[in-house]
């Protein structure tokens, strides 16, 4: 992995521990209300709030992982192309 690499990965990781307010290692319901303005003001998230969850969650179980957010928002950010891959 080359540095640049991980220092935008630490950046997410910082990111998602900001809403990860419990400290669980997933973002609910709740915490995504959070998340989800601060995705808006970045420009990432176009959509109503459940249907960026809904894009976001890969597993479909209601809660965004680590790997769910680091995949969508590379994705958005058009850092890599194709689909993504459930983690």
């Amino acid at each position: 992995m080359a540095d640049d690499q991980y220092d935008q990965l630490v950046e997410y990781l910082e990111d998602f521990k900001k809403f990860d307010k419990d400290g669980s290692g997933i973002i609910d319901v709740r915490e995504f209300k959070s998340l989800y303005v601060d995705l808006v003001k970045k420009k990432l998230a176009t959509k109503s709030l459940m249907a960026t969850l809904q894009d976001i969650d890969l597993n479909k179980d209601g809660k965004v992982s680590f790997n769910e957010y680091v995949s969508w928002v590379v994705e958005r950010a058009g850092l890599v192309a194709g689909p993504r891959a459930n983690p």
